[in-house]
């Protein structure tokens, strides 16, 4: 003989029975201690938010760094292409290394150029303001020096004045003959 199962039919619960038996189990349900699992969870997030504490230091360090950096309006490299001469400097620190003049070390800066008689170094140099700056050149033999005023007259130029007189020679058809006393200096993308 085959068994014959009589399943009834339960029909789905309503909207008002569903919201009963959630109250029920909310009332019904002691508050649980706190196990294992849990702590080890409350570890787990506690060190992930002394994560995200140091990357957001390590995030303001970097900021604070890249805005100093910006703030330093003498250090560059900038040319006048009419008179073929580029200016390389950082008057903050010793930090140039001057073509052909290794044997000195890293120094604030150098003049060159295309024709240009000798690399003229940066001897000494004192900034006067944000937009102002004197430095003294030598020439690479170090007989001749020229005090020069540079002033900045926005972020990507520099006005180039040499006082006391002008030394500075560059070579044009086989004579040497001295560059303007003022040159107006654009920053290169090199």
């Amino acid at each position: 003989m085959a068994k014959v199962s009589i399943r009834k039919r339960i029909p789905p619960p309503t909207a008002g029975e569903l919201g009963q038996l959630l109250t029920y189990i909310k009332e019904s349900d002691p508050p649980r201690a706190v196990t294992a699992p849990d702590s080890e969870v409350l570890r787990r997030e506690k060190h992930n938010f002394a994560g995200v504490k140091r990357l957001t230091l390590i995030i303001a360090l970097s900021l604070a760094f890249l805005s100093a950096r910006a703030q330093q309006p003498w250090k560059f490299r900038m040319e006048n292409t009419e008179n073929e001469v580029t200016l390389c400097l950082d008057l903050y620190e010793e930090s140039v290394d001057v073509p052909g003049m290794g044997m000195f070390g890293p120094m604030n800066g150098y003049l060159a150029g295309k024709g240009v008689y000798g690399v003229w170094m940066v001897t000494s140099c004192r900034i006067v303001s944000d937009k102002e700056a004197l430095i003294h050149l030598s020439n690479d033999q170090g007989s001749e020096t020229q005090p020069v005023r540079l002033t900045l007259t926005s972020d990507s130029t520099c006005l180039f004045e040499q006082t006391n007189g002008n030394v500075i020679k560059k070579a044009v058809n086989r004579k040497l003959v001295k560059i303007p006393s003022k040159l107006e200096l654009r920053a290169t993308t090199r």
